[in-house]
């Protein structure tokens, strides 16, 4: 599909337009997604450029994805998109020649319709494929940084329900509560994970971005616009370090009372056996079938098994109660 996206009327209107059809007048912006082959040859035919494959945006992603081509430059970025299982990372190529910003991706881009709502004003300077391109970056850094507020905040969550205190101290909290914290925790720091990685792929397109911009007139008021995407980035990077620390600490923690819930398991099960083992031996005893023995036709030799079975038992129990054990 190819979208259009002209200036009319001090606006930015978004237009489809099919393979073959005349380019719209006051064009700035064209935006493909999973462009078939004869709307692939269609914009190299009309801009004279590559109009790379999903295979070859993949490849290029990470060993190459900032280059210069036919008088247009190549950039590629890492941003970051959801669905059911969760984030991951979605390759977002752009393409800027000397008279319109052109875009590929292969992935539904939803900051697209953030971005149009944020060009309402100042429509003029939005002709420049360079301030196009310097402004959809930005809308992909505050994409980021909402994703990260939202894991930051899920977080805190997360560490309440660690840390939270039991209502009955007795009672044991269970594993299934904590392999779900786990698998919380796992999903949280893979979004980070996908966070980080989007940010350092912006960062290296707004050094390779500043590069190109450096060689032209109006680089200096260009120039404090890159220079604060950069600080934003850098600001960015470091609270994902933070949580990311978080996080380790985050599974540290619930490992740890995972492990202390299972040793709690454990000691009961080791003080019952405890409890258990003089009533056994005394029963064990009177269970041998020797020929003599002569408690076997005492007329109180059953009632004292039993008694001294239970007093086996209780002394135990009330020593590992006086010392804190139960």
């Amino acid at each position: 599909m190819i979208l259009a996206y002209v200036i009319d009327n001090g606006s930015i209107v978004k237009k489809e337009i099919m393979a073959g059809d005349p380019l719209p007048a006051n064009m700035v912006w064209i935006d493909m997604h999973a462009p078939s082959i004869d709307e692939k040859k269609y914009i190299e035919k009309c801009f004279n450029i590559d109009v790379l494959t999903s295979e070859e945006i993949s490849r290029i992603e990470v060993m190459s994805p900032f280059y210069k081509s036919k008088e247009a430059y190549y950039m590629t970025l890492t941003t970051i998109n959801k669905n059911e299982n969760g984030h991951f990372g979605s390759p977002f190529t752009s393409v800027m020649t000397n008279s319109c910003l052109i875009t590929l991706h292969y992935s539904e881009m939803f900051v697209i319709e953030t971005f149009l709502n944020l060009t309402r004003h100042e429509i003029d300077i939005y002709k420049l494929p360079s301030v196009l391109l310097s402004a959809l970056t930005e809308v992909f850094i505050h994409d980021v940084g909402e994703i990260l507020e939202k894991t930051g905040n899920e977080m805190d969550v997360l560490i309440q329900n660690v840390f939270e205190k039991r209502q009955d101290p007795n009672k044991s909290v269970g594993t299934n509560k904590y392999n779900e914290i786990i698998a919380r925790v796992g999903n949280t720091g893979n979004t980070i994970s996908r966070c980080r990685e989007s940010l350092v792929s912006i960062n290296r397109l707004i050094i390779y971005f500043t590069q190109i911009e450096r060689e032209k007139t109006a680089y200096k008021e260009h120039g404090l616009r890159l220079k604060h995407i950069s600080r934003e980035i850098s600001s960015l990077t470091e609270y994902a370090n933070f949580l990311s620390q978080r996080i380790g600490f985050l599974l540290d923690a619930t490992l740890g009372l995972l492990s202390v819930e299972q040793n709690t398991i454990v000691k009961v099960f080791t003080i019952a056996s405890a409890v258990l083992m003089p009533p056994t031996l005394i029963a064990s005893i009177y269970g041998m079938n020797f020929h003599y023995m002569p408690e076997l036709v005492w007329e109180y030799g059953y009632p004292v098994a039993l008694f001294l079975m239970l007093i086996s038992a209780v002394i135990p129990f009330h020593f590992f109660k006086k010392k804190g054990w139960l």
